[in-house]
């Protein structure tokens, strides 16, 4: 069950806002790194608009929604660990749970390191947060992820983004695949050939 039980506290909060207007505060993008002996680090980062928070995974029950990350089960990977936060994470007193929390302001990043059998799978599952300012809180959400893994000698590789960004290592790959006389310069200098000379000009002018 991904969400939908949630607290009555956090309908409470929640529901006039989310029926009032849609907010986004927090953007996402998500990528794998190859790290050596068959093991990836999948990176989540999240973009938090000033004056909003993200939470913590690790909370206290009857407060917020933690932010949470789910894996589909597969044959061709197994997670190492879980996964790790940065430590930008801030601990105190929330004034809307009222209650203390650890939460992130401007940015969090979340690295989950796996061991590989076969990196042409990719690593499919979905993250939830919860976002929150000094005065109210959005719905929690879910974010879809695919991540596909680079091959060992890519190192890194952009999975893409909930914004649905353009796949950049495609658009790479479709440049590799031009000719090289698709450069305009290199391809107005092979055109050029020389000018017929004039022999009665010449002529005139000894």
């Amino acid at each position: 069950m991904r969400l939908y039980l949630l607290t009555l506290l956090t309908a409470f909060f929640c529901w006039p806002y989310a029926s009032a207007q849609i907010l986004s505060p927090v953007k996402w993008n998500y990528s794998s790194e190859f790290v050596g002996n068959d093991e990836y680090d999948l990176i989540f980062n999240a973009k938090i608009d000033k004056g909003w928070t993200i939470y913590s995974q690790f909370l206290d029950d009857g407060g917020p929604i933690p932010t949470s990350f789910t894996f589909e089960d597969s044959p061709h990977h197994t997670r190492i660990g879980e996964v790790k936060e940065s430590d930008n994470v801030k601990k105190g007193h929330d004034a809307i749970f009222e209650m203390q929390v650890a939460k992130f302001s401007e940015y969090a990043k979340f690295t989950q390191r796996i061991k590989v059998k076969d990196a042409s799978q990719p690593v499919v599952g979905y993250l939830t947060f919860m976002a929150c300012d000094h005065e109210k809180c959005i719905q929690p959400q879910d974010i879809d992820f695919n991540i596909t893994l680079p091959t060992p000698t890519n190192k890194k590789s952009d999975a893409g983004t909930d914004e649905k960004v353009a796949d950049l290592a495609s658009d790479e790959e479709q440049k590799s695949d031009l000719p090289s006389n698709t450069d305009p310069v290199k391809k107005m200098v092979d055109e050029t050939v020389p000018l017929p000379v004039n022999t009665d000009v010449v002529a005139q002018s000894e």
